[in-house]
């Protein structure tokens, strides 16, 4: 019962001494029995011995070509020489090397025509030692070609953001003695190069009057829409607007015995054209915000004194803000 185990191991270590011994075999060399060839085949194994020198298995051994292929197996490395017609005059010969430990073949023709015969064996023997190499070079696993992912479609819809900003303002109508500050929150919605905000306005002013003052409120909401320009870091806006809103006016008399002081309130709308520039971010994405809108009033409310315009909320006006503004984040539609 024991001894079967035994005689398996004798057999495995027989083949695999019989493989080292295969790999140690020099490197047999196949030249045609030619009477008279193109170039001297002993100076040619010379040369091939030198440069095939410290490799292994090592240079070389001779064979005929018609020894056949009986030890096919039992031989590492085999070069093969065809010259015909074997003659002087033969300006062609074929060179195969085959490889029976890494299964490869290579083949190339040499042509003798232009090299002098002095230089033909070590001519040939250089290109017998490059196919030599060539071939005992383990050949490289294809690469896997990893799956790429699907192209990602453009979207048919531009970049989206909100902006919200709130500026304090102060608005003048020139002529009209009527100066006010006040504050305006905003709401923009930005699609690639054009712009649309809806903002609200709370001003607050006393101009003085000859007989006192007139405290004047405004509140107001305001559309505006228009195209929106990226410079660097900086982001332009220019646009129309338009307003509606509601204004109380009341006087105050420094003669209360003899002026007797009213008050009064009224719509009032506005159009003109507004230009908004944001910065660069700075901290928490806050960036800093500066309007500029110029228009006329388009129904206005007059404050008089003795029958006299005093001051009234009409004619043109000019408005100047400065405040912050955030980018609420862009948004990327998915179909």
């Amino acid at each position: 019962m024991r001894a079967r185990p035994i005689l398996w191991f004798l057999a495995a270590a027989a083949l695999a001494g019989g493989a080292v011994r295969a790999a140690d075999k020099p490197i047999e060399v196949r030249i045609p029995d030619c009477p008279s060839a193109p170039l001297s085949l002993d100076a040619f194994l010379a040369s091939l011995k030198v440069e095939l020198a410290g490799r292994d298995p090592p240079c070389c051994t001779l064979a005929s070509p018609s020894a056949g292929d009986r030890d096919e197996v039992g031989i590492p490395l085999r070069v093969t020489l065809s010259i015909e017609p074997c003659d002087t005059g033969t300006e062609m010969v074929e060179i195969r090397v085959h490889d029976s430990v890494h299964a490869t073949t290579a083949d190339r023709q040499i042509a003798l025509r232009d090299i002098p015969i002095d230089a033909r064996p070590r001519a040939l023997a250089l290109a017998v030692a490059e196919l030599v190499h060539a071939v005992s070079q383990p050949q490289p696993s294809p690469a896997v070609s990893q799956p790429q992912p699907p192209p990602v479609p453009p979207s048919s819809r531009p970049d989206r953001s909100l902006v919200w900003s709130g500026a304090f303002e102060v608005r003048t109508h020139p002529n009209r003695n009527m100066t006010l500050w006040g504050f305006r929150p905003s709401l923009e919605a930005v699609r690639r190069h054009w712009q649309a905000a809806v903002n609200l306005e709370a001003a607050r002013g006393d101009p003085s009057v000859s007989l006192g003052d007139v405290s004047t409120t405004l509140l107001s909401t305001a559309i505006e829409l228009g195209p929106r320009f990226h410079l660097r870091d900086f982001a332009l806006d220019v646009g129309v607007c338009g307003s509606l809103g509601w204004v109380w006016m009341g006087g105050h008399t420094n003669n209360p015995n003899d002026v007797i002081p009213g008050a009064g309130s009224a719509l009032a709308t506005s159009a003109g054209a507004r230009l908004g520039l944001d910065s660069p971010a700075l901290v928490q994405g806050a960036k800093v915000h500066a309007v500029v809108e110029v228009g006329g009033m388009l129904r206005g409310v007059d404050a008089t004194a003795n029958d006299s315009p005093a001051a009234s909320l009409t004619g043109a006006y000019v408005v100047v803000g400065v405040g912050l503004a955030w980018t609420s984040g862009r948004l990327r539609s998915l179909d």
